[in-house]
């Protein structure tokens, strides 16, 4: 069974433990937690990651200059950002910098992993609760 490495970025402990769960409910993905995007901004991804998760407001670094700077030395990674704000300027920018989509908080199960899957064109394996 192909296995998918994904990195959630989220300054918040219970979306990050939140996501995670979601995640191992399909044995096909490895997840890594960062609390926000500052990783990015001095070095390449220590690993390569078949889907990075972000929200996009967080300290330090927020969202889009993390997807600006992780897609400039990471272009063919796979994104997806949270949000639980809903300025549409902010999502249109987001999207237009090649994220593949925009789920907004809270995030409810089967939507977030009908995402997952759909970014990295895959089919459910366990149907989610």
């Amino acid at each position: 069974m192909e296995k998918y490495k994904v990195l959630v970025v989220d300054d918040e402990p219970l979306i990050r433990s939140l996501l995670e769960k979601y995640f191992q409910t399909d044995p096909r993905f490895i997840v890594d937690l960062k609390e926000d995007g500052s990783f990015i901004m001095d070095s390449h991804l220590k690993e390569k990651y078949d889907l990075v998760v972000f929200d996009v407001l967080m300290p330090n670094i927020n969202g889009i200059e993390m997807l600006q700077n992780l897609l400039l030395k990471h272009p063919e990674v796979k994104t997806l950002a949270i949000t639980g704000m809903a300025n549409e300027g902010l999502l249109r920018q987001i999207t237009s910098l090649g994220c593949l989509g925009v789920l907004k908080k809270p995030i409810k199960k089967k939507e977030f992993m009908d995402a997952v899957y759909k970014a990295l064109d895959l089919t459910a394996t366990v149907e989610p609760l």
